[in-house]
């Protein structure tokens, strides 16, 4: 019933505008909340987040794990990674960077996380996979890094921890912990971040302003700004037949901002899944895309919101 009734608030532009503003009150609304919450708590104490900090907590949190230092290239790192878009091209690829890289991705073996019964049925089943998958390659070549790009919904901090007791180093990326660090509940479950934190040895964040929140849950932050791989984000000398493009899901306050500079005069063409034209069938088609505009639109708020980025 819920998904029926905001098909229809979705249905025109008008009704999507009054839906936004509301989705994006309420989000801006809770981030507010969170913030506040987590800078008293914060700063009552004493941490204040610097590389320096940093690199303390995470040797005082190395110390039991006999971790060897190895130059870049010579790391074996396994990588619980689902191929969804950029994550091969992104992630993985440059993961390759510092040594061998084994590929844990659970849609190729059958693991649906759309799925209905994912949570929690489906999700026990793949993590037992991940861990014995892991243990296995861990037994015949030692692993040094376990890399993830996942939230509570996909991985349960006791399979982290097991991960921790081989003495393997543990890792979590994300791109999205500012709407997501705690994100919604499921029978009472928080399915963003916050579970999982500390429970790996470093958390890896592309949001500044997040830091505190992994602080404040024993958790290790490092900010690692965007960036993209020249190998692969590169010029293909493409006559530039495209005036604006944009590439990403037809989501959030983006709908809005597309029909505000189509009404001005200016003529976007967008790509990714919900738009007429449908998503790209690979990231070489996407880079094409960049090449053949003489702007590329990006946007830099979240979810419904303008005022959080």
């Amino acid at each position: 019933m819920k998904s029926i009734a905001r098909a229809i608030l979705k249905s025109n532009l008008y009704t999507y505008g009054l839906f936004a503003r509301l989705q994006a009150r309420r989000f801006e609304s809770r981030v507010s909340a969170e913030e506040v919450d987590n800078a008293s708590r914060n700063g009552a104490g004493g941490l204040v987040y610097s590389e320096e900090l940093v690199k303390q907590l995470l040797a005082e949190r190395l110390r039991g794990k006999a971790v060897r230092a190895k130059p870049k290239g010579a790391l074996h790192i396994f990588a619980g990674v689902r191929d969804y878009s950029w994550e091969n091209d992104g992630l993985i690829a440059g993961l390759r960077g510092f040594g061998q890289v084994t590929h844990f991705d659970w849609n190729e073996i059958g693991y649906d996380d759309s799925d209905p019964a994912w949570f929690p049925d489906l999700r026990a089943s793949m993590n037992r996979a991940l861990l014995e998958e892991l243990k296995g390659v861990h037994t015949r070549e030692r692993t040094d890094v376990f890399f993830a790009y996942v939230g509570h919904r996909t991985l349960a901090p006791d399979i982290v921890q097991g991960i921790n007791r081989l003495g393997i180093v543990t890792v979590n990326f994300t791109m999205d912990d500012m709407q997501a660090f705690h994100g919604t509940a499921s029978s009472g479950v928080l399915m963003g971040l916050s579970p999982l934190v500390s429970r790996f040895d470093l958390n890896l964040t592309a949001t500044f302003a997040t830091c505190p929140f992994y602080l404040m849950q024993g958790g290790i932050p490092f900010f690692t700004p965007p960036a993209a791989n020249p190998d692969i984000y590169k010029a293909y000398g493409a006559a530039r037949d495209l005036d604006v493009s944009f590439v990403g899901a037809h989501y959030g306050y983006r709908p809005i901002l597309i029909h505000k500079l189509r009404k001005n005069g200016i003529p976007v063409h967008t790509f990714g899944p919900g738009w007429p034209s449908g998503p790209l069938k690979s990231t070489e088609d996407m880079v094409r895309i960049w090449n053949r505009s003489k702007s590329c639109l990006g946007h830099g708020g979240v979810q419904y919101s303008t005022k959080v980025s």
